[in-house]
């Protein structure tokens, strides 16, 4: 990065115009900041200024941070011209901010900023590279599907919020599944539970059945009536008194729109899966990057999309640097600290679906459970072991996904791409066998605690 070439800090406007900052070959300043526009006229005004006495030859290195998707079209004009593009996190961007200046914030310093520093975190860049439209297909519809799923599940703790209000423990009667068939049918139409009590525990009974298709457990029932008769003894006072401090019919209503809202976003779920699906089929036919333990139909669309060219990482640190999986370090005078919290940057969807992939790893992967029992066993907590499981998978997926790419140009053979399990020897085993010498030689704690009651039982 270092070499004879310009750099170019470009601080992005979503409404207004960009500002640029220009740097000589030898790093110095060539002239103030300035704006251009956002268009095609705008961008090869900032390229004239730029290449202003340079060769034709000559390239730009172009420093932005990614602010919404503004990004986009200035760093495809300057790539498909041959300039390099790096997009780098705010937060470093903040830092050498405060280098400059602590009480000052503005374009013009923030254009300066990115164009100073590839001189100070040079080996930490990852050059920016334009994905294609299956794979930027499949990030974006992943990110579309991880919210959807958030906002569902906040419409359930709405829900559950809501109704405890109404009916306190009747919801307890599902046990986890509050949202099944039956729980449903139940939320949305017996809110009140003097509506309940009302038809008799039998015809209750009756009317459920109708909306469960043979999933209706005789105890649920039996609880969900009691619970809403032991309401309506909470509230008899205020029934009676018509001090009641809230509305069923108005609950009922909301909890309805809150359902269609819910139901909506579901269906919106399943055709993402549908589409992801297809997606992932065109880039991944064989399903290698499945083949790791944890990775499955939700997380490697999300891998693979966020990785792009998997070519633009030189090894697996730079991969795993990018996910933000790294752990941070302090290090002055004799003491060097090391396992800290991990770093703040990376793709925050990247680093849960590693963290998700690492805590089903430790089941199924026999390195991966002796990893884990060993961490833990030195004192680190139940998430900071998982964290580091998931940062070995992601070590193991740039692998895949390299081995995939050397298979695409003829490299290697397609069935030496996908991960193969292996015992603490090295020796190739399969899933099955895996789990079972888990069992034996790392149980968890529930299954230690089935044994106890099993002993105890005999």
């Amino acid at each position: 990065m270092k070499a004879k070439t310009r750099t170019v800090g470009i601080d992005l406007a979503l409404k207004h115009s960009h500002m640029a900052f220009i740097r000589d070959e030898a790093g110095g300043p060539l002239g103030q900041s300035f704006s251009f526009p956002r268009t095609s006229a705008g961008f090869n005004q900032l390229l004239e200024k730029a290449l202003a006495g340079m060769p034709e030859t000559a390239r730009l290195t172009v420093v932005m941070e990614p602010t919404s998707l503004a990004w986009v079209p200035l760093a495809t004009y300057l790539s498909l011209k041959g300039h390099i593009i790096y997009l780098v996190n705010p937060r470093r961007v903040s830092d050498l901010r405060k280098f400059y200046s602590r009480r000052k914030k503005s374009d013009r310093l923030d254009a300066k900023v990115l164009s100073n520093l590839p001189n100070f975190e040079e080996d930490i860049l990852t050059e920016l590279y334009l994905s294609t439209g299956e794979l930027n297909a499949l990030k974006r519809h992943s990110q579309q599907r991880d919210k959807l799923k958030q906002s569902i599940g906040d419409q359930k703790n709405r829900i559950q919020a809501v109704f405890t209000e109404a009916n306190p423990t009747a919801l307890e009667a599902f046990g986890e599944d509050k949202f099944s068939r039956v729980g449903r049918a139940f939320l949305r139409k017996y809110i009140n539970p003097l509506k309940v009590k009302g038809l008799g525990l039998k015809r209750f009974t009756q009317v459920l059945e109708r909306k469960a298709y043979g999933e209706l457990k005789e105890s649920t029932v039996n609880r969900l009536f009691e619970a809403c008769c032991d309401t309506i003894n909470i509230y008899r006072e205020a029934l009676e008194k018509d001090k009641l401090p809230f509305s069923y019919e108005q609950i009922q209503e909301e909890i309805n729109l809150e359902l269609d809202l819910m139901e909506f976003k579901e269906a919106q779920v399943k055709k993402l899966d549908k589409k992801i699906a297809n997606l992932y089929q065109q880039v991944d036919p064989r399903g290698d990057l499945k083949s790791l333990r944890g990775v499955g139909d939700v997380h490697a669309p999300i891998i693979l999309g966020y990785a792009g060219y998997i070519g633009r990482f030189g090894n697996a640190r730079s991969y795993c640097g990018f996910t933000g999986l790294v752990p941070g370090k302090k290090q002055t005078g004799g003491t060097d600290r090391k396992g800290l919290k991990i770093t703040k940057e990376g793709p925050n969807l990247l680093k849960k679906t590693y963290y998700m992939v690492g805590e089903t790893a430790r089941h199924w992967d026999l390195e991966m459970a002796e990893r884990y029992h060993r961490l833990i066993g030195r004192g680190l907590h139940h998430k900071q072991a998982i964290t580091a499981i998931g940062r070995i998978s992601a070590a193991r997926a740039y692998a895949v996904m390299k081995r995939m790419e050397l298979a695409r140009k003829g490299l290697i053979k397609p069935e030496d791409v996908p991960y193969k399990l292996r015992d603490l020897d090295g020796k190739q085993i399969s899933a099955q066998e895996a789990r079972e010498q888990i069992l034996i030689r790392y149980p968890s704690k529930n299954s230690l605690k089935k044994r106890g009651r099993a002993a105890t039982a005999v």
